[in-house]
């Protein structure tokens, strides 16, 4: 419904009878619901359509920009899991201490900051002020080795785990601070159960169900910050692909990248809700 269309009909050289001529060969002169119904016959052949403006195959397109977008969300993720739950069990045990106060701002700065303008300020300063990480893309020129991309990858991996970090800290710790006031926390410690064994195989093994609950729902939130920190490293993965292609006006790239987000996620949650049984026996999904 927004003005405009595709880049390639807006072309100043062009005249307004071939503009129009272009339209009809693309069928974008048709009512929107017939257009929709062509769309959704194609799906049901698996034929995403042809890019409106590099006339390539739109399941090509997102063939090769896919796994970039699974690698860097991954990444993110695990980075945020991995520094967020200890972080936050930390600051259950110390409630109120320094150390406490210090993981909320960080939580607050996480939960506060721009991921565009984080962005920025990281090239700015680890790839101007200080050259030891690339500023943008995913390989050197002439590189491409592993060590390449990892260092590609750090960057943006970091502007996206900040953001999901501030609320998987925020999350554990308020849930480890419930559970360590459960009476079988009490009877463990007064039993003499070593104080890492009770923390972190009793305490924490109660605790994930809400972490993991939240973490079903920061999935979808990856690729919606994808979009933003691709751009702002010239990541070559659906983020970046999907704002192109809104500038460029072209629908069946868009159409197939939101489908394919939305499968993804839809296929995340389901693997969240299986995760609860395995994490809480307690859990029965019969």
């Amino acid at each position: 419904m927004a003005p405009g269309g595709p880049s390639i009909l807006i072309d100043p050289s062009m005249s307004p009878e071939d503009a129009a001529l272009m339209k009809r060969l693309m069928g974008l002169d048709q009512p929107f619901i017939v257009q929709y119904g062509h769309w959704l016959n194609g799906i049901l052949r698996g034929d995403f359509g042809t890019s409106l403006s590099v006339r390539l195959p739109v399941a090509g397109i997102i063939a090769q920009q896919l796994p970039n977008t699974l690698l860097l969300a991954a990444c993110s993720l695990v980075a945020a899991v991995l520094l967020s739950v200890p972080l936050g069990v930390m600051s259950a045990r110390r409630r109120n201490s320094p150390f406490d106060h210090a993981t909320a701002m960080f939580s607050f700065f996480g939960l506060s900051v721009p991921p565009f303008w984080f962005g920025l300020i990281l090239v700015i300063v680890f790839a101007i002020k200080l050259p030891w990480l690339p500023a943008g893309g995913m390989v050197s020129e002439g590189g491409g080795g592993f060590l390449d991309v990892a260092r590609h990858l750090v960057l943006p991996t970091l502007v996206l785990a900040v953001a999901n970090m501030a609320e998987l800290v925020r999350y554990t710790r308020s849930a480890m601070i419930t559970v360590l006031k459960e009476d079988f926390i009490r009877t463990a410690r007064a039993k003499g159960v070593n104080e890492r064994v009770t923390i972190y195989k009793h305490a924490l093994a109660n605790a994930l169900i809400p972490v993991v609950t939240v973490i079903g729902l920061l999935i979808p939130r990856l690729f919606g910050g994808a979009a933003i920190t691709e751009t702002v490293f010239g990541w070559p993965g659906m983020g970046q692909l999907a704002v192109r292609a809104a500038f460029e006006r072209d629908y069946p790239v868009i159409m197939a990248v939101t489908l394919v987000t939305s499968a993804i996620v839809i296929i995340a949650s389901f693997i969240v809700d299986v995760l609860y049984a395995w994490i809480d026996p307690r859990i029965s999904l019969e």
